[in-house]
């Protein structure tokens, strides 16, 4: 029972000290908590990437191996690397500026499988890991599909033809690129939502049947 608990224990404690690690270095690079509840959203990132990871945790620590727990810890590992990155641009890292730029760039995108995947893959698969019925597994193959998709929510910020582009200097991607992006976001937003909507069908169908309505799937 220790050796199986051990390894979800030490993800989590891995993840308690990364996000430790970038508080740390936040304050030392000159910023204040209220800078990590604003704009930074390093606050809200450490909350999610402690939370999901321990709920992960704490279910493969009494299930190893389930996919719930699994894609709990992945939510929660999405997160944990954007904190990281957020950690590391501070001037108490000191990184050079196409190092910092590039991890920026990694940090800003990183956590968007968790919500447009992750999350909708758990209400698919929740409780027991698997899919409603097997008619309902083409869901789970559309949910992955999302993924190569994310990137385009932040590739117009990289390109500079949103917000402030990151970090400071000339943007890090062509304009055509952040063009092409923008044009694909109303494709990936489209295809999330449907996802997500069929993904809570789906769990309130498990319900329906779970308290006796048969033949609801």
């Amino acid at each position: 029972m220790a050796v199986r608990r051990a390894g979800p224990v030490a993800v989590l404690i891995l993840t308690a000290v990364v996000v430790a690690a970038a508080w740390v270095s936040w304050f030392l690079g000159g910023f204040t908590f209220a800078d990590a509840a604003d704009d930074s959203y390093l606050l809200t990132n450490s909350v999610q990437a402690l939370t999901f990871t321990a709920f992960g945790a704490l279910v493969l620590a009494h299930r190893p191996g389930h996919r719930i727990g699994l894609l709990f810890v992945a939510y929660g590992a999405c997160y944990t690397l954007s904190v990281a990155c957020l950690g590391l641009i501070t001037d108490a890292v000191g990184l050079p500026e196409g190092w910092a730029r590039a991890v920026e760039l990694f940090g800003i995108t990183v956590w968007i499988p968790a919500p447009a995947v992750c999350l909708p893959l758990i209400v698919q698969l929740f409780p027991d890991g698997r899919t409603l019925s097997r008619r309902w597994r083409p869901l789970a193959v559309a949910t992955l599909a999302v993924l190569p998709l994310t990137p385009t929510l932040t590739l117009p910020v990289v390109a500079g033809l949103a917000g402030d582009g990151p970090a400071t200097g000339e943007p890090m991607l062509p304009v055509v690129a952040g063009e092409v992006s923008q044009r694909l976001i109303p494709v990936f937003a489209a295809a999330d939502a449907l996802v997500l909507l069929a993904s809570l069908c789906a769990l309130v169908l498990r319900v329906r049947r779970s308290r006796g309505c048969h033949g609801c799937s």
